[in-house]
């Protein structure tokens, strides 16, 4: 048997994992989100898709932990696409985004997303426009309660 034919028989062999039916609808939603948040689309649809991320997360935290963790995956494509909403031109975006961002990481104790967007929210932390740069701000100081609490509790169980 060649290399080649034993890696795509590898491959074909992979075994595909199943999912929960709470995760595959949660994870379904979060897809559509993440869609509905690509830079092309209006700016007035990727905040309504924003909105919608608090009920979504809401779910998350009522299923159980094995079921969260089958969500992760999505969530880290959702956090990837939050990162491109901190850089928005408009405000509504981007303060939808870092609400979001917040909501998420203190929901779901999610600090994957920190890798992803910290950059982005630190840059607009300069931002010239007032209102952005007021959100950028807030939403630092958010995290690093986040980040605070994480280590207290972490280092003092």
């Amino acid at each position: 048997m060649s290399a080649k034919s034993r890696s795509s028989s590898r491959v074909g062999s992979a075994k595909k994992i199943s999912l929960s039916p709470e995760s595959k609808r949660v994870s379904k939603q979060i897809q559509n989100i993440v869609v509905r948040l690509e830079p092309s689309q209006e700016w007035n649809k990727r905040v309504q898709a924003l909105e919608c991320l608090p009920d979504i997360i809401t779910t998350i935290t009522s299923l159980s932990s094995s079921a969260q963790d089958e969500c992760n995956p999505a969530l880290i494509k959702l956090a990837s696409a939050l990162a491109k909403q901190l850089v928005d031109l408009r405000s509504e975006v981007t303060g939808c985004a870092f609400e979001t961002l917040i909501n998420l990481c203190e929901q779901l104790n999610f600090n994957r997303p920190f890798r992803t967007i910290v950059p982005q929210l630190l840059e607009q932390v300069g931002s010239t426009n007032s209102v952005i740069r007021n959100q950028a701000r807030q939403s630092v100081s958010r995290c690093m309660g986040y980040v605070l609490n994480i280590c207290i509790y972490t280092y003092n169980p």
